[in-house]
């Protein structure tokens, strides 16, 4: 859908991350405004472990976006190289990106796309690990009023990563709601310490993604995951809970 450079400002002298439009997807109105909702989405959200937006617009027909330029891998590649992450890994992982998906949550935005793919650990200014909630590209704004904006947010499609959706985007729910992010999340929290997401086979090439409504599928789903993913949605809910009761005592 983009692709992604470093680019200096030329009269701050300091480089940002460009993210420019795909040119194949430019004659599409809905690709560009879904594209330029991903800056909306992720510039309403003022957290250390969320991507900062610096800027966007259109520029000689094409759409871009500005962030800051981070330093790191993503935790995909980060899985593949170093495998099951240690019990304190998943925490300090884990608890601050369900803080940035409360964030969202509180102002409105419904990420839709929690993946180790979305997930960059970036390189402090001290060293240490800071990750950071990437690409809210699909995300659904929970305030958006206008038909173009509920189109191009894509309610009646199956949109996001099908190894971690949870079970109601599966079976064709119109709408996601916070805890379908929480569901996401706890899939990623169940890969770090397995290495392996819950379900390992994704609709390759020719297939197609069957929505069924059976019981039979929704327990299924259930017994599959297990019950560490069960309790994982509960920490992660219970951690955006703590989330917002400190920065309320801070404040």
């Amino acid at each position: 859908m983009a692709a992604v450079y470093r680019a200096e400002h030329t009269v701050l002298k300091k480089d940002f991350a460009l993210k420019i439009m795909s040119p194949a997807l430019l004659d599409s109105s809905e690709a560009r405004q879904r594209f330029l909702l991903e800056a909306q989405a992720a510039a309403a959200i003022d957290h250390p472990n969320v991507v900062h937006i610096t800027d966007a617009g259109v520029a000689t027909g094409t759409p871009y976006l500005v962030m800051e330029l981070l330093e790191g891998e993503d935790l995909e590649r980060y899985l593949d190289r170093s495998g099951p992450l240690s019990v304190t890994e998943v925490a300090a992982l884990g608890l601050p990106l369900a803080a940035a998906l409360a964030a969202a949550h509180d102002h409105g935005v419904v990420h839709r796309d929690v993946k180790p793919g979305n997930v960059f650990l970036a390189q402090g200014p001290d060293g240490q690990c800071v990750p950071k909630l990437l690409d809210f590209g699909i995300s659904k704004l929970l305030r958006s009023t206008t038909p173009a904006e509920l189109s191009v947010t894509g309610i009646d499609e199956l949109m996001g990563s099908p190894l971690y959706l949870p079970p109601e985007a599966m079976l064709g729910a119109r709408e996601l709601t916070p805890r379908s992010d929480q569901y996401s999340l706890a899939v990623v929290l169940y890969e770090c310490v397995t290495g392996q997401p819950p379900f390992t086979h994704a609709p390759g090439p020719g297939e197609e993604v069957v929505r069924l409504g059976t019981l039979e599928l929704v327990t299924a789903v259930l017994f599959d995951l297990g019950l560490f993913v069960l309790v994982a949605c509960a920490l992660v809910a219970m951690t955006q809970q703590l989330a917002r009761l400190v920065q309320e005592g801070d404040g």
